[in-house]
């Protein structure tokens, strides 16, 4: 009798954890959208909320609020190929996302353009260092680092992530008002994790 109550015990359990753990795997995204998983050069899964932009001059697609707006031309140039914004004021700025790509004269690590771009940035007056991450984007290893910056009084919160593949570099820069970031961060990361590049 005591041998069947472990075991009937035992059984429970393992259906309550395994419950738990399809209920976890199962949970939304912050935001009520759901993170695609990329593979690279696969178009991710459509994600509640997101619109789908594809450039194929360019040569790669992501996702973006589909409430927010193009960035205007003026915000373009010949390395920032796209990008949106939301277009209510959020902390003294305008959130917003710009993606780019240039090409190096060699290949570099990411590692190394990244250190390089710390240095670029610790040119800047008011700018300040946050931290870095190593991650994968698109298939890809790629480094996310994290600033603030002052611009006219208001303090900005940066996210940069590049990615290197041989000579071309990839970029995705984040901004929002520093005290309005904790908002938009979960819209960041799930137009970062989104990005893929075409085959």
């Amino acid at each position: 009798m005591r041998y069947t109550r472990i075991v009937l015990f035992g059984l429970v359990l393992v259906m309550v954890v395994s419950l738990v753990v399809s209920m976890a795997r199962l949970r939304p995204a912050p935001g009520g959208a759901t993170t695609p998983t990329p593979a690279g050069g696969e178009t991710p899964a459509a994600v509640a909320g997101y619109l789908v932009h594809r450039d194929e001059a360019s040569g790669f697609t992501i996702y973006y609020p589909e409430d927010w707006t193009p960035i205007p031309q003026e915000w373009q140039t010949a390395e920032v190929v796209g990008g949106y914004r939301d277009d209510s004021d959020c902390g003294g700025i305008l959130a917003s996302f710009r993606v780019g790509t240039r090409d190096e004269p060699s290949a570099m690590s990411v590692q190394d353009y990244s250190e390089a771009l710390k240095e670029d940035y610790a040119a800047v007056e008011g700018c300040a260092f946050v931290g870095e991450e190593e991650l994968t984007v698109a298939g890809v290893e790629a480094m996310e680092q994290v600033y603030t910056l002052v611009e006219d009084e208001v303090t900005v919160k940066r996210k940069q992530i590049v990615l290197v593949q041989g000579t071309r570099v990839w970029f995705i820069v984040c901004d929002a008002g520093a005290s309005c970031w904790g908002a938009y961060e979960p819209i960041f990361d799930t137009v970062v994790n989104s990005f893929q590049l075409l085959p």
